[in-house]
């Protein structure tokens, strides 16, 4: 997630947040060297978290948003200070949403066993 802020000033001399845009790319790391038939399955189960997340998107523009608002009002010293302000908050917004989002997804598909994976020479795990 890579967020970048504008701000101007003012005729008062202090600087305003004029508005925040966010990168957000969704990377998901399987462990290599896994057999095929267990990189299949990781690839599927892993899937469902970025559909969730992907599909939960507007819960974090809508918290980045809320964000952005608040700051909009504040006054700031300079535009450096105005800018990394605006940028650490909305980053720190949105992560907090996306931890959320990721805890609600293992809960939903990690916690039930499903996503556990057996080989089918182990299915029952009897060894």
């Amino acid at each position: 997630m890579t967020p970048t802020c504008e701000c101007t000033q003012e005729c008062d001399k202090h600087w305003k947040l004029t508005g925040c845009h966010v990168d957000f790319h969704i990377k998901v790391q399987i462990l290599a060297g896994l057999p095929p038939d267990a990189e299949a399955f990781s690839r599927q189960s892993e899937w469902q978290h970025v559909v969730d997340l992907a599909g939960d998107s507007g819960r974090i523009r809508q918290a980045g948003e809320q964000t952005e608002e608040i700051l909009r009002s504040r006054p700031f010293s300079s535009k450096e200070a105005c800018e990394e302000r605006a940028r650490q908050a909305i980053k720190n917004t949105m992560l907090g949403i996306m931890g959320e989002l990721f805890a609600e997804s293992a809960a939903r598909w990690d916690g039930t066993g499903l996503y556990t994976y057996r080989s089918w020479r182990n299915a029952w795990g009897l060894w």
